[in-house]
């Protein structure tokens, strides 16, 4: 929590307004704009979350079961079905936090508004309404230039673009920051925008370029914090949960704590937070200090995490074993595959050239940095395995393993699934079963693909992959992106 928090009364005098906006697809704009939304609100912020996305991932990744919605986005800024403000289409979807829902009927809004003058700014008029009842509006906003990207950007005064690391990341942000000059030059409306690096692995020399390279040229107006790669970040968005409720050990989690204290420190003085607490037992430890800054460079080489093993001397963890064991026995078999995972995922190699999110996570044989400490319930766990999320498959999107790319899903109930795909003709290719997790491994070359899968002869899209293209047919299909020959998935 926040120490000394300014009254309710006297924050809602100001309101701020950000549009998590980016014209490619595929970069964590909703996982953001959701994590963001949630870790605001347990800051003790009112946040009200605007789903300006046809697609309507936003919605989705916080409500079970969008279908009952009658009214959205759409009847306000149209005044249909006699909806008139803001207010009679809000949902409470936690303390706090509240959504103003979408649906694909969105997408009519251009042409139904096409002859009505200033339409650009419809939403900002019906945010007057509600400004002394919010501290913050976050709008998540459409991939793609036209009227309701304009409408949200008119009607906030700040941007947060994700963006994550590759080719086609640096010419996306190039034409999001002309689209934010030409609104400056017509409608003399400014944003102050910042870049977030998302979906970063540090594995790839490429990825780390890119990063380092938008951090030369964007200086300031990027965060420090960089939101790592997480499985657990579109699981959570398959769950309808933010991350901090769905998996609180998480780097996902860790990383957009992170990114809310920053944001909070840009909050006019009077309102700022002293210090933001965290809980410890879902903070992951930082490494030592002294790694940090005896570091050489962070873009050198680091170990691999592959898997993490105790080592003794030089190296960089030191272990309790007879105390390791008998902490991971006494914990049930889930809770430490659980922690285990987490910190796997903590021990991420290399980075740009930055503490990522004051969480200290850098390794680096730094001579005064002796020792980084594995948590000790799992030393046992590591040296009885080579790695513990080898005893399991878990469901995830789509992602490049050795072979090719693996597809999983999880339907432990069916008796078939099978994948369809763009590269396979559309024709259902039969997957294997094991513990409810279907699988199938996919040579493929680097490209972008399509695909769904089919669960005892009913087509669905991937409930852990967010990202859907409509099809000519309707409904959606599941889409991701391999790039290189090295097969990093992009999204």
């Amino acid at each position: 929590m926040i120490s000394g928090p300014a009254s309710v009364r006297e924050r809602r005098l100001w309101m701020r307004t950000i549009a998590i906006v980016n014209q490619k697809g595929g970069c964590g704009k909703t996982t953001t704009a959701i994590n963001l939304s949630a870790f605001l609100a347990s800051e003790t912020r009112r946040v009200l979350l605007i789903d300006m996305d046809p697609q309507g991932h936003a919605t989705l990744g916080l409500l079970r079961d969008p279908s009952q919605l009658e009214k959205t986005v759409y009847e306000v800024l149209t005044h249909e079905q006699g909806v008139t403000a803001l207010a009679e289409i809000i949902v409470r979807v936690r303390e706090n936090l509240d959504l103003a829902p979408a649906d694909v009927l969105l997408s009519a809004l251009p042409e139904k508004l096409r002859e009505t003058p200033g339409k650009e700014n419809k939403l900002s008029e019906v945010l007057e309404e509600i400004r002394k009842d919010y501290d913050y509006v976050i709008v998540d906003c459409p991939p793609s230039v036209g009227l309701l990207t304009f409408n949200a950007l008119k009607a906030c005064t700040e941007a947060i673009i994700p963006v994550e690391p590759s080719f086609f990341s640096l010419q996306g942000i190039a034409r999001q920051m002309e689209t934010l000059d030409l609104l400056a030059t017509t409608a003399g409306h400014n944003i102050k925008a910042r870049a977030l690096i998302t979906l970063y692995t540090g594995r790839s020399d490429f990825a780390k370029a890119v990063a380092e390279e938008i951090r030369k040229h964007l200086g300031d107006r990027s965060f420090n914090t960089v939101i790592r790669f997480s499985l657990k970040l579109p699981e959570a968005v398959g769950h309808g949960l933010p991350i901090a409720e769905f998996s609180p050990r998480s780097s996902g989690c860790a990383d957009y704590r992170a990114l809310a204290r920053e944001v909070l420190a840009d909050e006019p003085p009077k309102f700022a937070p002293s210090r933001v607490e965290e809980d410890p037992e879902e903070a992951i430890a930082p490494a030592p200090a002294a790694a940090l800054e005896q570091a050489e460079s962070p873009l050198e080489p680091r170990m691999q995490v592959s898997p993490p093993i105790p080592v003794i001397g030089e190296g960089l963890f030191t272990v309790e074993t007879p105390r390791a064991r008998e902490e991971a026995n006494s914990l049930p078999p889930a809770a430490v595959l659980e922690q285990a995972e987490s910190f796997l995922e903590s021990r991420m190699p290399a980075a740009p050239p930055m503490p990522i999110n004051g969480e200290g996570l850098f390794t680096s044989e730094a001579p005064g940095a002796r020792e980084e400490t594995i948590p000790p319930a799992l030393a046992a766990v590591f040296e009885q395995a080579e790695s513990p999320l080898e005893r399991r498959i878990q469901a995830s999107p789509p992602m490049p393993v050795n072979g090719g790319v693996r597809f999983t899903i999880e339907a432990p109930g069916a008796r078939s699934v099978q994948l369809a795909a763009d590269f396979n003709d559309w024709v259902a290719d039969e997957m294997q079963s094991r513990d409810g997790i279907w699988t199938k491994v996919v040579p493929l070359p680097p490209g972008r693909y399509h695909y769904r899968y089919v669960v005892d002869g009913g087509w669905q899209t991937d409930p852990l992959n967010v990202h859907l293209e409509p099809t000519p047919w309707g409904g959606y299909n599941s889409v991701f992106v391999l790039e290189g020959n090295n097969g990093n998935k992009v999204h």
